[in-house]
């Protein structure tokens, strides 16, 4: 038995992004990134090499949802053929009876990001985008504007999280989100990467990793500059219809009246409360996607072995990591953190993600061809610990005993 530690990133938003219009008043969200290490007891002697049907979801997905409380958890187990396992527990909202089903969306919350890295692989390869395009580049007319430090910052650093790009509103102008209130999603955008960019950089672009939202934001101004369409436009377009992601759209899952979807919820330590909450629609590159599990499942699959939606040499840009320099083992590729492969001792993509209202978690294994997904109506460490713990177990069982017992 081998004890492992794998690292997901948790990758909460920026502190201050709210809109005005909730049922409760939410809790401050988190101002950057954190890591949390799940242990767990894999075998490592005997795990099989293709995708096994992990048994026991619906007993997992209850047992998980009765110790942390949460209102509700999904979970799916895919393949390059579909899905092997999918199962739902809980309800939609903590206040009403309405069970949460296998069909509901759920917000994906960071997870976006390995969708608009995907997109600008797309773009590269058609022509429009350049891996190494820089910010001047991208802004002709306002590179005057840009800061000296941002001007050479590329696509590929921003996509990274290493442009040195400001990580929470608190570094931008004060009340710049009710300034841009009532402009459309693409004006904000590029009005909020102008201010970026316009800013001193955090660190020398280029020389260390720094999640940064706001980094993502700047990448869908490029994409909209570029090709003259919104990111969401290009985004349906160029990956939800041809992958059939039928259930995808953006922002929140359920508002107002709604009670066919999920509602976000807020812990309050005894209890979970609905919320009317998401992310600013500007920050829409990097958080705000919302599908079903079967979609999602359908986006993971890009990226098993022997998959050609991209390029290979797309795949091995979008999958290749910077290492880390903190001991935290792994590293960060585009829109994926890639652990070190002998956590599984197989490679692995994840990503976490949360609009701290909504949390959601996925292992690739490509290799395998296999990914787990699980989403949480809810946000907060509850949420998480239920998120993280399953994905890991999932992806235990998924990977499982060979058929028959190797040699010697």
């Amino acid at each position: 038995m081998t004890r492992v530690s794998l690292l997901l990133f948790t990758l909460l938003l920026a502190a201050g992004c709210k809109p005005p219009r909730t049922t409760t008043t939410p809790e401050p969200a988190s101002s950057g990134p954190k890591t949390v290490a799940a242990d767990i007891d894999i075998t490592m002697k005997g795990a099989g090499n293709t995708p096994r049907t992990p048994q026991g979801l619906e007993v997992l997905l209850d047992e998980v949802r009765e110790r942390s409380s949460v209102p509700g958890i999904a979970a799916a187990v895919v393949d390059g053929d579909g899905v092997l396992a999918i199962g739902a527990s809980g309800v939609r909202r903590a206040d009403e009876p309405a069970a949460l089903t296998v069909k509901d969306t759920f917000h994906l919350g960071s997870d976006t990001k390995a969708m608009t890295a995907l997109l600008v692989a797309l773009l590269v390869e058609e022509g429009t985008l350049g891996w190494d395009m820089t910010m001047q580049d991208a802004f002709r007319d306002e590179a005057a504007a840009i800061s000296a430090d941002f001007r050479e910052v590329t696509l590929t650093q921003l996509l990274r999280h290493r442009a040195g790009v400001a990580t929470d509103l608190a570094h931008l102008e004060p009340g710049l989100v009710l300034r841009l209130e009532p402009m459309a999603p693409e004006q904000r955008r590029m009005a909020v990467a102008m201010e970026a960019l316009a800013q001193p950089p955090r660190s020398t672009p280029g020389s260390k990793f720094e999640y940064s939202n706001f980094g993502y934001v700047v990448v869908g101004a490029v994409i909209e500059r570029a090709t003259g369409n919104t990111w969401e436009a290009e985004m349906k377009a160029r990956i939800f219809d041809p992958l059939g992601m039928a259930s995808c759209g953006f922002g929140p899952t359920a508002v107002g009246d709604a009670r066919d979807q999920p509602w976000a919820h807020a812990d309050r330590g005894d209890s979970f409360a609905p919320v009317e909450f998401d992310n600013p629609a500007f920050f829409g590159p990097g958080a705000t996607v919302h599908c079903n599990l079967e979609d999602w499942g359908k986006f993971a699959a890009v990226f098993f072995e022997g998959a050609n939606f991209v390029s290979a040499d797309s795949m091995d840009r979008l999958t290749s990591p910077v290492p880390n320099s903190d001991n935290r083992g792994g590293g960060y590729a585009l829109g994926w953190a890639v652990p070190d492969d002998d956590a599984f001792g197989l490679p692995v993509l994840t990503h976490d993600g949360s609009n701290t209202f909504n949390y959601a978690s996925i292992i690739v294994m490509p290799t395998l061809g296999a990914a787990v997904l699980v989403a949480v109506n809810a946000g907060g460490q509850r949420a998480q610990d239920a998120a993280v713990a399953t994905a890991l177990e999932l992806a235990r069982r998924t990977r499982g005993p060979r058929d028959d017992p190797p040699p010697g």
